[in-house]
């Protein structure tokens, strides 16, 4: 299953299967969107992370639980030398699409 299906049905679970309308007054997304979201259609980034929040689930569930493993293994020091890597990673990966998209 993929990480868009999965999200909804973390949102409907979490939401007792909400109707559509109740979907919509609860996202702000679109009724004719949300329509189209729950029949298959591809999400957008902002609609994507608007599920998530909602329904209090992490936008990247096996990053989340990798973090929760490492957190009950490695020091606090290390976990932060981890995160200071991946805030690296990601100056790094901005700087290059900056680069790309000027």
């Amino acid at each position: 299953m993929n990480l868009q299906k999965e999200t909804i049905n973390h949102f409907m679970r979490h939401f007792n299967f909400p109707t559509l309308r109740e979907v919509t007054k609860i996202t702000g997304i679109n009724t004719s969107r949300v329509y189209r979201i729950l029949k298959g259609g591809e999400m957008k980034l902002t609609e994507f992370q608007t599920f998530c929040n909602k329904a209090n689930r992490p936008f990247f569930p096996k990053a989340h639980s990798k973090e929760l493993s490492l957190s009950s293994v490695l020091s606090t020091s290390a976990l932060a030398d981890i995160e200071a890597l991946i805030e690296e990673k990601l100056k790094c990966h901005r700087f290059l699409v900056a680069g790309v998209m000027s």
